[in-house]
């Protein structure tokens, strides 16, 4: 009888708790190997980030590198007539239509303007390879609109009107 009551009390004092402690044990390891995981995801996601940050911060530098101090109506006007200069095509006037801020966080401190740019005498041959070459040498600039009206007294020429956008600092 005493071994009876010896094998109950061991069955349920002390083996009943120990199989209940290694079931919380093993579902406790179970949430620890997952939160690992989770955070090794993490870590990795955070070391891939940091090595694009080099290159997003060079980019960074080699963008503000491209913009000229100072307004833009003080640089742009005289660059852009010296690039088509450059080309013996004359430039009459360039006007700032206006200047309007990029929405999105990373790029604040920039906007972007809008110019208008008259050449009143040019050949449609010598014009295209000059807009060719500026989209090309000019990555921050973009032509937008492009008017081409004859010249009545002068068939062999065009009057032409462009539209320019350029980023620029604020």
């Amino acid at each position: 009888m005493g071994l009876a009551v010896l094998v109950y009390c061991y069955l349920s004092f002390l083996l009943g708790p120990l199989q209940a402690s290694q079931a919380s044990m093993i579902s406790e390891t179970a949430q620890l190997e997952s939160k690992i995981a989770s955070a090794n995801t993490a870590t990795k996601q955070a070391a891939a980030l940091e090595g694009t940050a080099a290159t997003s911060v060079a980019r960074s530098d080699q963008f503000k590198a491209m913009i000229p101090a100072g307004a833009p109506i003080a640089w742009f006007p005289p660059r852009l007539k010296s690039f088509f200069t450059a080309d013996e095509i004359e430039v009459k006037t360039v006007s700032l239509i206006n200047i309007v801020p990029f929405k999105e966080t990373q790029v604040t401190a920039h906007a972007k303007s809008d110019w208008s740019v008259e050449i009143p005498r040019v050949d449609f041959l010598a014009l295209g390879r000059s807009l060719a070459r500026f989209e090309n040498e000019e990555p921050l600039s973009a032509i937008t609109s492009l008017r081409i009206h004859t010249i009545a007294e002068d068939p062999g020429f065009q009057q032409v009107t462009l539209g320019v956008n350029r980023i620029v600092v604020k």
